[in-house]
């Protein structure tokens, strides 16, 4: 996976220096998020820390969105 990121990273930065892989291993493990249920179970809570600035670059080298603040999750079958 490491490898892959730098890959991408490489491709969508040129020029830039791509982090090594054991930062970029460090900077996955240090994503935190918390999943808080309701008490009828059917109402989930996503809570996530603020992104690093090098977790940012990762998510856009994959094309992720990272989730700031408290979001409800929503089941696929109560989305409409």
């Amino acid at each position: 996976m490491p490898r892959l990121l730098r890959y991408q990273h490489n491709r969508m930065h040129a020029g830039q220096e791509p982090p090594i892989e054991a930062r970029i291993l460090k900077e996955l493990t240090d994503v935190q998020t918390s999943l808080i249920v309701g008490f009828s179970a059917l109402t989930r809570y996503l809570i996530a820390s603020p992104a690093s600035g090098a977790q940012r670059t990762l998510d856009n080298v994959v094309g992720l969105i990272h989730p700031s603040g408290t979001r409800e999750l929503v089941a696929p079958h109560q989305r409409f």
